[in-house]
């Protein structure tokens, strides 16, 4: 019975060391929300944006519902690390990417804090994954990939859309300005 205690403790020791890590290897930042199916809140990862000599700019996107993220208890759950680190970035001055292309106050930038805190250490399942790929000097965007899941149904699509102008407002529109400064 010890030597099967002592295994489920190094698996549990291996299993939040796996979710730290994987926690680390992204940062997400909120850019915008949708009305699909209810309200989505949606990220893009920070850390994995890919530049190229050509000014291409590649992104993964993730969008959750919004119901998702306010059932975290950002206090309680993962060890109240939620708002914690979200404490610790606001002390530090932290403004999110979105305040680059709307205004928000300190109140509103710790909500984002936090949700974005969520998104980086939560399981939650995104409602949409996309990554997306920007000409910046062209101001065009493509989808590279897309899985989306909506009412319990999914579907994905892995080739290249056609390039296409950015609509001069939207999510698309947001991350464009956050990422082709």
């Amino acid at each position: 019975m010890k030597r099967a205690g002592r295994l489920s403790g190094i698996l549990v020791a291996l299993a939040a060391i796996s979710a730290v890590a994987k926690a680390a290897d992204v940062d997400w930042k909120m850019y915008g929300g949708a009305l699909v199916s209810g309200p989505k809140i949606c990220f893009y990862d920070a850390k994995g944006v890919v530049r190229t000599p050509e000014r291409l700019v590649r992104v993964w996107t993730k969008c959750f519902s919004r119901k998702d993220l306010d059932g975290v208890d950002v206090d309680k759950d993962f060890a109240g690390k939620i708002s914690k680190n979200a404490a610790r970035k606001m002390q530090d001055g932290y403004m999110p990417p979105i305040g680059l292309v709307e205004e928000i106050d300190f109140d509103h930038a710790l909500v984002i804090a936090m949700y974005e805190e969520i998104a980086n250490i939560s399981d939650i399942q995104p409602q949409a994954t996309i990554s997306y790929e920007f000409n910046c000097p062209q101001k065009i965007v493509r989808e590279l990939s897309i899985d989306l899941r909506v009412n319990g149904q999914g579907g994905s699509k892995n080739t290249p859309s056609n390039w296409r102008y950015v609509p001069p407002e939207g999510n698309e529109a947001s991350l464009q300005k956050i990422l082709c400064r």
